[in-house]
This record gives C-alpha cells, sequence and structure tokens, in this order.
C-alpha cells in the first residue's frame, strides 16, 4: 500500500497542461453512462483553495461532466468540501481508508 500511495506522490507532483483533469473516468451503471473527471493535487505545506474547486467545478461544468473527484494530500476545510455538490473532495488519509477497504487478503 505505501509503495501505492508513494507512487500516487511521484507522478502526481509533477506539472501539466491538464486543463483541470488528470484523469477522465467512464463508469457504466445500470442507469447509464458516467463520465467523471479526477483532478489531483500534490500539497505537502499548502490547504485546498476555494479558488482551485472554484476552477475545477468551472471546468466540470463547462464540459458537461457528471461530476469530479479532487484528491488532495493538504489540508481540507469543511467549508470548501461543501462548495459544489458535483465535486466530491478526498484527502490522502480517505484515499488510503479507501485502497485499504478494497485491499485483496
Amino acid at each position: 500500500m505505501k509503495n501505492i500511495i508513494k507512487e500516487i506522490e511521484d507522478n502526481v507532483g509533477k506539472d501539466s497542461k491538464d486543463g483541470g483533469k488528470d484523469i477522465i473516468a467512464y463508469i457504466n451503471r445500470e442507469d447509464g453512462n458516467e463520465k467523471v473527471y479526477v483532478e489531483c493535487k500534490l500539497y505537502k505545506t499548502t490547504e485546498l483553495n476555494k479558488e482551485t474547486v472554484r476552477a475545477f467545478g468551472y471546468t466540470v461544468n463547462n464540459d458537461n461532466i457528471n461530476r469530479g473527484v479532487l484528491f488532495c494530500t493538504g489540508y481540507v476545510n469543511e467549508d470548501i468540501r461543501n462548495m459544489d455538490t458535483k465535486i466530491q473532495i478526498w484527502t490522502l488519509e480517505e484515499i488510503i481508508i479507501l485502497l485499504n477497504a478494497h485491499e485483496k487478503v
């Protein structure tokens, strides 16, 4: 598990001109297909700010995407989590819990 997190940290930390999305996920559901943008932020000492969430939300809405997921290794306050209902924000701790929950025994 630690190797996965280290690999994510190594790859996400690189600057790129991706237009506000690092991953585009396509999910087939019983009620239809869903397209999800994922943005990854590697912050060691910085907290996620409203401008970053607002810009990502603009990209999600402008591209007519179902929802966005923002993975952030830095601090996230509750006000930012509730800014946009189409944007889910996951902290590093939550990502680790999610990965551990799906780890094969």
